[in-house]
């Protein structure tokens, strides 16, 4: 399997990378999965599995309502991040937004509600050594349009849906490195959150949603 593989990525003329396992552990495919990559949105199975301990062991409510200003959302394809007026949902209702869409914002918020440093932790007590969260989407994706040479990921895609024979200077400086991880830890994590082994067994009993 793994030379039919490394032939198929010989073949697209690239340098690839993947984890296969499966989900009791018994077996997995692997190509070149210890190498460092980004994480990009398997990052948020660890922020999920976070908020689901703390809605778990009542550090959280499920149940709380958090307002998503328009004015402040996080970039993104999907989800809250389209919406054009602000809106109001509850935490549980964001981690569900975040692993069905990927919604960014829905995220970012999250992120912040648990704590990175939390997130980080929980990961290596997973031991997921080298997963580690260095900033928010909504910083990163804007470092993304800075590096290009505009203030942010706004001011990219504005110029960009403008017609135009040039483009500006870009200086890159990577100010902000993206969420990092090996393939076999990413699909260490994804094992976890399916089977919710990081999760206490006994949440308490469900509240009322707040009026």
């Amino acid at each position: 399997m793994r030379e039919a593989i490394d032939k198929l990525f010989g073949q697209a003329g690239c340098d690839g990378q993947l984890c296969v396992q499966a989900l009791d552990g018994s077996d997995e495919i692997a190509v070149h999965a210890d190498r460092q990559a980004v994480a990009a949105s398997v990052f948020k199975v660890a922020v999920a599995l976070e908020a689901e301990t703390q809605f778990a062991d009542g550090r959280l409510s499920p149940h709380e309502r958090i307002i998503l200003p328009a004015a402040s959302r996080t970039p993104g394809p999907t989800g809250f991040s389209l919406f054009c007026d602000d809106a109001e949902t509850s935490l549980r209702d964001l981690v569900t937004a975040m692993l069905t869409i990927s919604d960014n914002t829905a995220a970012d918020v999250l992120l912040h509600r648990v704590g990175i440093d939390t997130v980080n932790a929980s990961s290596a007590r997973l031991g997921l050594a080298d997963t580690a969260i260095t900033a928010d989407l909504r910083t990163i994706i804007n470092s993304i349009g800075c590096d290009a040479g505009f203030t942010d990921w706004t001011a990219l895609l504005a110029w960009g849906s403008q017609p135009h024979s040039y483009r500006p200077d870009a200086s890159p400086d990577h100010a902000y490195d993206t969420q990092g991880h090996g393939h076999f830890a990413g699909a260490d994590l994804v094992r976890s959150g399916w089977a919710a082994a990081s999760v206490p067994a006994d949440p308490p009993a469900d509240e009322p949603a707040a009026n």
